[in-house]
């Protein structure tokens, strides 16, 4: 099971806003072990300007939170935080 709530705001003709965000409780029906790999919380989120002379540049970020690496949970992976500007 999990949550997944995402937006995009517009405020002005030239700047967008956007993001996303993800909870999630992945496991086997069978046994309850852990998926591995499975993040338990993503995020993610964006800045977007339009250029006067039709360009435009952006600010990402992406997050990927711990996640266990085995399916007993005994391992977690450490959570990450990229950024991009373009």
């Amino acid at each position: 099971y999990g949550l997944e709530v995402g937006a995009r705001l517009h405020p002005l003709e030239w700047l967008i806003f956007a993001g996303g965000f993800t909870l999630t409780h992945a496991e086997f029906k069978d046994t309850g072990e852990a998926i591995p790999q499975a993040p338990l919380m993503t995020g993610n989120a964006e800045i977007t300007a339009k250029l006067p002379n039709g360009f435009s540049t952006s600010l990402r970020m992406i997050h990927l939170g711990p996640r266990p690496l085995i399916e007993d949970r005994s391992v977690r992976s450490q959570p990450f935080t990229i950024f991009n500007f373009a």
